[in-house]
């Protein structure tokens, strides 16, 4: 998993990853203008990232802890 932010003249900049085999799980944290997804890594590592879109959130939180749980990705 990365994460990246845009930066000035459209370059992207990455801010945090995670390796697959790593993942542990993830989570959603409401906050107060928008939504924030943990994804938990195996050395206590956390990749953040936030959304305005709650059900955004919801969809990849789900996703990441089925892959995690069992390594595939419904359709």
């Amino acid at each position: 998993m990365l994460v990246a932010e845009e930066r000035l003249l459209g370059r992207w900049r990455a801010r945090a990853e995670l390796t697959a085999a790593d993942v542990l799980g993830a989570d959603v944290v409401p906050t107060r203008l928008a939504q924030s997804v943990r994804v938990h890594g195996r050395n206590g590592q956390v990749v953040e990232l936030r959304t305005g879109e709650k059900d955004f959130a919801q969809r990849l939180v789900d996703l990441v802890n089925r892959l995690v749980a069992d390594g595939r990705a419904r359709r």
